[in-house]
């Protein structure tokens, strides 16, 4: 199935592939705002990204209310970090800590790899704030990532050679590698820059199934690397 966020109407549905049947996952039809409680009576801000956890959490992401909101499979929604309509960069815990216009998110299960305390962790991507934060899916604490970087649109996840967690990071000007060793230290390497390429910032980048290249979607056209 596919999660597919409708941003006029303030909801995410899910899509089922086979009959292209689409059911309501959260969000009242119609009706902004960032209300947590039941999932019939919640309210969503203009979701722009969602994804589920194996454990059937959907997380919700809303670039405009700088939030990361929580689906149980048991239909609660919880604010699992940033405050609604707060823009910022502070770190800390759920809603004390804040986000800044949020572009993309990825979530890493492998908890050995994320190193969460056994719930694994969300890495947010910021565009306007320019940075990228981790975020703990066991009680949101969010902190930010060590690394300088342009307007952040993307952001996707793989395991280097040695085995350690590694971060493909997509900004404005060229696309970054945020490596984490096994001390839990991060180090930044910039791989390439658009214009070396000679080609515009791509929206978007993923790894390939084998997690041997990057994918980089453009408007008109894909590059693989």
């Amino acid at each position: 199935s596919l999660l597919l966020c409708d941003v006029g109407n303030h909801c995410v549905f899910r899509i089922n592939l086979l009959t292209m049947g689409a059911a309501l996952v959260c969000g009242v039809p119609g009706k902004k705002g960032g209300m947590d409680g039941p999932v019939d009576t919640a309210t969503f801000s203009k979701p722009s990204m969602a994804i589920e956890t194996d454990a059937g959490d959907v997380l919700v992401m809303s670039s405009s209310a700088c939030t990361v909101r929580r689906v149980d499979p048991l239909g609660n929604v919880t604010t699992l970090c940033g405050r609604h309509g707060s823009a910022g960069n502070a770190d800390g815990v759920g809603s004390k800590a804040t986000l800044s216009k949020p572009s993309h998110m990825v979530l890493v299960s492998d908890t050995a790899l994320a190193g969460t305390g056994g719930g694994g962790a969300l890495f947010v991507a910021e565009g306007f704030g320019r940075r990228v934060r981790s975020v703990s899916l066991v009680d949101g604490t969010v902190a930010t990532l060590p690394g300088a970087f342009g307007c952040v649109s993307s952001i996707c996840a793989g395991v280097s050679s040695e085995g350690c967690l590694c971060l493909y990071v997509n900004d404005d000007k060229s696309i970054h590698r945020i490596l984490q060793d096994e001390n839990g230290e991060w180090s930044q390497t910039t791989l390439c820059g658009w214009s070396d390429v000679n080609m515009g910032a791509p929206s978007h980048s993923c790894l390939s199934p084998d997690g041997a290249r990057i994918v980089f979607a453009f408007r008109e056209q894909q590059l693989v690397g």
